[in-house]
């Protein structure tokens, strides 16, 4: 039912009955999703997508009990018209969710902390929680997650130092921008130091600055060169005796070529033919 236009809430009594239910794709409706945080399924859900839908007005805490749940996406999920964002906290419980491989809460407002259990989650491939408000630090855990292959934590409020690890290296590696936005982290691999607050901030000021000074090089580079040519010009093109010697230069330098290689050609010449 992904990307449909019909308009529709979907309260507990349209699930209570789906026993059987493992994929649900309600992505990208004009679906509100008004369930309690306090509802407890009668289905084992293994593939949950409500990107841009409706739900609220809290994170949707019946997902916590869906321990064989594989994908959660409610990236962009609106609560009204109004604010059109989720919000409110994911509770701790989340880690319980042992095979979960991804969770996107990109593009809403959920604030408060990452969960600290967050590492629990060892089969996590996928975790983006970009576009929200979350604040605090990136849990300690974090690293623990091996399967990790896709990490987004751009644009929040994070702050502190960015626990080390090699995952967390390499994600860094090939994603650059996965801190963006969260001018209190700290540490490697970013170029802000944790005991120097005025350091350069997060990844994206970075590359930003790096940008800049490359363009000043070469903007100055091109301005020098410009202007040396003008200054050897004008001084041959006022100044008789430094114009003569100039291209008096010139002249015996070509001279000396022209003899160079006639000889040297002259040379080969009788080489060859005394060879034959």
């Amino acid at each position: 039912m992904a990307t449909s236009s019909a308009p529709a809430t979907h309260e507990e009594e349209h699930f209570d009955s789906l026993y059987s239910l493992d994929d649900i794709d309600l992505s990208y409706n004009s679906f509100e999703i008004n369930i309690s945080s306090e509802w407890h399924h009668s289905f084992r859900l293994r593939y949950a997508k409500f990107a841009a839908c409706k739900m609220g007005p809290l994170f949707p805490s019946w997902l916590q009990w869906l321990d064989g749940i594989v994908w959660i996406d409610i990236s962009s999920a609106g609560i009204d018209l109004s604010s059109n964002n989720l919000s409110g906290e994911v509770p701790e419980d989340i880690a319980t969710l042992d095979a979960l491989m991804h969770l996107n809460l990109s593009w809403n407002q959920v604030r408060g902390k990452i969960p600290n259990k967050i590492g629990a989650l060892r089969s996590l491939e996928s975790l983006d929680l970009s576009r929200n408000k979350r604040s605090g630090e990136i849990p300690a855990s974090l690293p623990n997650l091996t399967f990790l292959e896709y990490l987004d934590l751009s644009y929040n409020n994070l702050t502190g130092k960015i626990p080390s690890g090699s995952q967390l290296d390499t994600l860094y590696t090939s994603k650059p921008s996965m801190y963006d936005g969260n001018n209190g982290l700290c540490g490697a691999p970013l170029r802000k130091n944790c005991s120097n607050p005025h350091a350069s901030g997060h990844g994206h000021s970075e590359r930003t600055e790096d940008g800049h000074g490359h363009e000043t090089f070469w903007i100055g580079l091109g301005l020098g060169f410009t202007a040396g040519l003008w200054v050897v010009f004008c001084t041959l093109l006022f100044h008789k005796a430094w114009r003569l010697a100039y291209f008096g230069f010139f002249d015996k330098l070509n001279d000396m070529v022209y003899v160079f290689v006639a000889v040297t050609w002259a040379q080969l010449m009788r080489k060859k033919a005394t060879a034959n």
